[in-house]
């Protein structure tokens, strides 16, 4: 009799990409009217749940095809003033690693794709999306990124310059682009 582990390794990743969907990956509480319960995160797929081994295997393929959405961080106002000037200055990258904490970091490294979205109210800050951009260069491997509509209009509020290349490779991708 043969076992599904017993399968060549090919044929069970062919299976784990059949089977397993795009996923939206989703860790912080965020308002956006570009944000729609379509995307939202469906849970863990049962796949994953078989044994140790599959869940191992199918992880790879499942973050390798998820989609991360994700915010740049809200500075309380009490603290903008760290922004400017020559004083300490602010680790906002240290939010989004308590935020993430929860997902492995070997998970997190597969992960291609970004959706940032505004996920707040206001203007974000120039340092608040750098250190975001910052935060997916370092933990992901994200090469698409869309903007969600209303970020690209509070970026420009904030007089941030959109088409900016990074030298990280990362592609910015028009709010009409969805991947």
């Amino acid at each position: 009799m043969t076992t599904f582990l017993s399968l060549p390794l090919e044929i069970r990743e062919i299976i784990y990409n059949l089977t397993l969907p795009v996923q939206q990956l989703k860790v912080q509480a965020f308002c956006d009217q570009a944000w729609s319960d379509a995307e939202k995160p469906a849970g863990i797929p049962g796949l994953l749940l078989v044994n140790k081994a599959v869940s191992e295997e199918a992880a790879t393929v499942f973050y390798s095809r998820a989609v991360l959405n994700i915010a740049p961080l809200r500075i309380p106002p009490y603290l903008s003033h760290s922004l400017g000037g020559d004083g300490a200055k602010l680790n906002l990258a240290f939010g989004l690693d308590i935020e993430f904490a929860s997902v492995p970091r070997r998970h997190l490294q597969r992960i291609t794709r970004s959706h940032i979205y505004s996920g707040q109210h206001d203007a974000i800050s120039a340092e608040a999306y750098e250190a975001l951009l910052r935060w997916l260069v370092e933990n992901t491997a994200v090469q698409t990124i869309y903007l969600s509509p209303r970020l690209m209009t509070r970026l420009r509020g904030a007089r941030v310059d959109t088409s900016a290349t990074s030298p990280s490779s990362i592609a910015a991708v028009g709010s009409d682009a969805h991947t």
